[in-house]
């Protein structure tokens, strides 16, 4: 058979929603979590071995399910346990060019994350939430809380933010 065969690995993540954080394991190709979530021949990704808590009570599991299917535009951010993991770094950062790292905070309707931002160029808001394909923007070293339940924090090496559910990002300034 002659055909292109895409080796997959298996990994971790944190899903966000705006209502549930959902942990199982996702399978990944070559091109990462971030290709996974970029990819526009589908709108679901599937994850198996799940453990699912409501948001407003993050120490209480709600279910623990063989698989559960999602809708990508409702995913507010993915955290994971490696850099790696998010892909390589230009399908990553949508590019190439010379990167500077920016410490910023992103707010969405439900979380505050302050991470390191890797772009090339200045830090430009309008491009950074428009340009490219990429719906998710990779962030590194994150501390997450939620804003209605502060119960509900974590930190992650890497982590992508859905940029259509950003309401607030700002370049933090050190003193």
């Amino acid at each position: 058979m002659l055909g292109y065969t895409q080796s997959l690995n298996q990994i971790m993540v944190n899903f966000l929603t705006s209502s549930y954080r959902v942990i199982g394991k996702v399978n990944i190709g070559s091109s990462g979590l971030v290709g996974l979530l970029s990819n526009q021949t589908t709108s679901i990704v599937e994850a198996s071995d799940v453990s699912m808590a409501r948001i407003h009570e993050p120490r209480v599991l709600a279910n623990k399910l063989q698989m559960v299917r999602m809708v990508k535009h409702g995913i507010v951010a993915v955290g994971v346990g490696r850099r790696e993991d998010l892909g390589p770094q230009s399908i990553a950062r949508g590019g190439f060019g010379r990167l500077t790292e920016y410490q910023v905070r992103c707010v969405t309707s439900s979380y505050e994350f302050e991470g390191v931002l890797e772009w090339a160029g200045r830090f430009n808001i309008s491009a950074i939430l428009s340009e490219g394909s990429n719906i998710f923007i990779p962030l590194y070293n994150v501390k997450l809380r939620a804003i209605r339940y502060p119960d509900l924090s974590m930190e992650s090496p890497a982590m992508v933010v859905n940029r259509r559910k950003i309401d607030i990002i700002t370049q933090l300034v050190e003193d």
